[in-house]
């Protein structure tokens, strides 16, 4: 099979799962939005290519208050480098102009569609009538359709999509780079947890913060360190929040991505309070490293891998009294119990290893191409 993968960038994180994809198909080009390309990719054999894009910034106030930037790619060239790649097959990431143009060249070429909806039913609360007017007419162009979880399946169900047409895909990070530490708490007495990702007001970091803190002061004989790895336009505000003397942070700013598995090895748990994620891969990598994930019911990979009680805990990060609950029920684990819930995690995360990945997303690209009478 000659597959065109289109997408906006290629981060380090999504280089595994490409690499595993190339070993299963006969050519891999991949029709990127942005020259951005992680290391890893030089010399595998894959095909990259970049089509002239606009990009325009925008924001929108989600209905649940918080506030989301992000970037509207209006990819022109996306055909051309669809008609010089020759595909049997095209898979579309996202679900908006760019998956528009590679409509456009299944009708004109006669080429199988394969649509990725990177998505979650929270993440499209509240995004008005003409969004899902759109993608109704573009899923009726699709001929296989793939989404990262159950909440994405309710979402594409919501458009008239039959449950049946629609396959699960999640994200992937490789596990082998994360390998599990064997850990006690530091001192025996101070609980780390690690918050890894941006910080912006998406990721729901100050409002746990503050809950946490609440807990903290009426529980004095419990000491936590907070490790916040990673940067962004909240983080002066993060670090002047106040907080109880038994809770002690620590800003580690960016960190590469290959120096990451050390930063996951210093600590006992997670937290990933996202309030919109369609899925949150830092779950990926905290559950790789052997953590518990103290997560939010809001990112997509919580949902579909954390258990509560099992390898983590979870709340909904717009209820407080969900979030201070779960907060909770983790610091009253007792410290014998650390190490299984890790080792549970690490079992899960193992699941969604880039193979698996890769073989799911060519399984799409097969079924969708013997739906148009090819062959893969």
């Amino acid at each position: 099979m000659r597959l065109a993968l289109l997408t906006n960038r290629v981060p380090d994180y999504r280089v595994a799962t490409f690499l595993a994809l190339k070993r299963r198909v006969e050519h891999l080009t991949i029709i990127l939005s942005e020259p951005s390309v992680a290391p890893g990719l030089d010399d595998s054999g894959i095909e990259i290519r970049v089509a002239p894009s606009l990009r325009i910034p925008a924001a929108r106030r989600h209905d649940t208050g918080y506030l989301e930037r992000y970037e509207i790619h209006v990819p022109y060239g996306v055909v051309a480098e669809l008609r010089r790649a020759r595909p049997d097959c095209v898979f579309a990431v996202e679900f908006g102009i760019r998956t528009a143009w590679a409509a456009w060249f299944r009708r004109s070429a006669g080429t199988p569609l394969v649509i990725h909806a990177d998505l979650s039913a929270h993440t499209e609360r509240g995004r008005g009538r003409i969004r899902p007017l759109f993608r109704r007419a573009l899923l009726r162009h699709a001929d296989a359709i793939l989404t990262n979880g159950a909440s994405g399946t309710d979402y594409l169900c919501s458009l008239g999509v039959d449950h049946q047409r629609v396959s699960l895909l999640p994200y992937a990070t490789d596990v082998q780079r994360f390998g599990p530490v064997r850990r006690e708490p530091a001192d025996g007495t101070v609980l780390r947890i690690l918050y890894v990702g941006r910080l912006v007001e998406l990721k729901g970091l100050e409002p746990w913060l503050a809950a946490l803190g609440a807990v903290l002061e009426q529980q004095p004989a419990i000491r936590v360190r907070v490790t916040v790895a990673g940067d962004g336009d909240r983080r002066a505000a993060l670090e002047q929040m106040p907080h109880p003397p038994n809770l002690a942070l620590s800003f580690l700013g960016a960190v590469p991505y290959e120096a990451l598995p050390r930063v996951y090895a210093d600590a006992d748990a997670f937290v990933m309070p996202s309030l919109g994620d369609t899925w949150g891969l830092v779950v990926n990598e905290a559950m790789a490293s052997g953590l518990p994930v103290l997560g939010s019911e809001q990112t997509q990979a919580v949902l579909e891998l954390v258990r509560e009680g099992i390898d983590g805990w979870r709340f909904d990060a717009g209820d407080p009294a969900s979030v201070r609950a779960a907060i909770e029920r983790c610091l009253s684990v007792p410290i014998a119990r650390w190490r299984s819930m890790g080792d549970n995690a690490r079992e899960a995360a193992m699941t969604v290893s880039p193979e698996y990945v890769a073989s799911a997303l060519l399984a799409g690209c097969q079924r969708a191409m013997a739906s148009r009478g090819g062959s893969g």
